[in-house]
C-alpha cells in the first residue's frame, strides 16, 4: 500500500464509502488493520492525504475526519449518521461488518452489487419479461441495488424505468416492488454497518 498511497487509500475510501454511507476515520483505520495488521500502516500519513489532497473522487468527501458518501449532503450528514445508528437494520453490536478484503474492494466500484436469488431474479424479470438487454437491467439493479442499500424510498425504484422510457405500468410497478422486497435482505445496507438484513436477523 505504501507504494501507491493515493490510489489505494482512495480504493478503499471509496469501497467505504459504498459500504457504509458515512464511516469515521477511526473506524476506517480499524478495517485497514484487519486487512494489513494493526499498526503496519501508518494513521497520520493516510490522514494526511485526506486533508492534502484535492479529492475530486466522485464517489465520498471528506468531511470532520468523517468518510463520506457523495450522494449524502453535507447539511444532511448529523442526520444521516443518527438514522444509521437508531435503524431497525443496524446489528445489536453497532460494528461494521468486515469482508474478507478482496470482496470489500469490490465495492470500490459503485455500480457493484452482489450476485443474490433477488438480483438474478429481477435481471430475469427484466430481461425475459420486459424485454430489456442485459446491459440496461443490469445498470437498472444496480440502481435498485443503491435505492436499497441507501435506505431510500423503495417507490423510487419505478424511476429507473421512467427515466429511460421503459415499458412501465400499475401491473409491472408491483411486480418491481415485490421483485425488490425479495432483493432487500440479501443487500448489505449503511443502516445494517454493512451487513445484510438476513446476517442480522
Amino acid at each position: 500500500m505504501d507504494s501507491t498511497p493515493g490510489s489505494k487509500i482512495d480504493l478503499y475510501a471509496r469501497a467505504a464509502a459504498t459500504l457504509y454511507g458515512i464511516i469515521s476515520f477511526d473506524n476506517f483505520f480499524k478495517i485497514l488493520d484487519v486487512y494489513y495488521g494493526e499498526g503496519t500502516l501508518s494513521r497520520e500519513r493516510i490522514m494526511c492525504y485526506f486533508w492534502a489532497s484535492d479529492n475530486d473522487d466522485p464517489i465520498y468527501y471528506i468531511q470532520d475526519e468523517l468518510i463520506v458518501h457523495a450522494s449524502i449532503f453535507p447539511y444532511e450528514i448529523a442526520s444521516t449518521l443518527s438514522d444509521i445508528q437508531h435503524s431497525k437494520f443496524a446489528p445489536t453490536s453497532r460494528c461494521y461488518r468486515i469482508l474478507p478484503q478482496k470482496e470489500f474492494l469490490m465495492y470500490a466500484d459503485p455500480f457493484f452489487y452482489e450476485d443474490t436469488c433477488g438480483t438474478r431474479q429481477m435481471e430475469e424479470y427484466l430481461t425475459d419479461n420486459l424485454g430489456i438487454s442485459q446491459d440496461d437491467a443490469e445498470e437498472i439493479i444496480a440502481e435498485m441495488v443503491f435505492i436499497c442499500r441507501s435506505g431510500v424510498s423503495p417507490t423510487l425504484i419505478q424511476d429507473a424505468l421512467v427515466r429511460r422510457g421503459l415499458p412501465y405500468g400499475r401491473e409491472c410497478y408491483l411486480d418491481l416492488i415485490t421483485i425488490a422486497c425479495e432483493m432487500e435482505p440479501e443487500i448489505r445496507r449503511w443502516e445494517g454497518f454493512g451487513y445484510t438484513g438476513n446476517e442480522v436477523g
